[in-house]
């Protein structure tokens, strides 16, 4: 049975198109890292701000300062992206090929190539 090659110059077109759409989808995800992380550290700057204004009062609060600290790292972490942006690709890939949508979209555009 005849196959039709594609021809070098098509393979490697199509191959960087793919590279660039899979790089939108790790700026997107570090972007997305990015914005948790700020907030989770406003958020500590803030509970440390008014635990040093508040030094000679109670402490309202029955939680420990770590473990108000712990609590917001943990309410505010996503998808992990930064030194795993292969497997948060794949990931976004899977999710997107079973129909399934992230707390907000990627961007649009040839995702599937991505995976090529």
């Amino acid at each position: 049975m005849w196959r039709m090659r594609i021809p070098e110059e098509e393979a490697c077109r199509l191959k960087k198109k793919a590279q660039h759409e899979a790089n939108k989808i790790k700026l997107w995800g570090l972007n997305q890292e990015y914005e948790n992380l700020l907030g989770a550290l406003l958020r500590i700057k803030e509970v440390i701000r008014q635990r040093v204004e508040s030094s000679e009062e109670e402490d309202t609060d029955e939680r420990g300062m770590t473990q108000r600290l712990e609590d917001i790292l943990r309410e505010s972490s996503g998808p992990l992206v930064a030194g795993r942006t292969k497997d948060f690709v794949q990931r976004i890939l899977a999710a997107s090929a079973d129909g399934q949508s992230q707390r907000k979209e990627p961007p649009q555009g040839g995702d599937e190539e991505a995976a090529g």
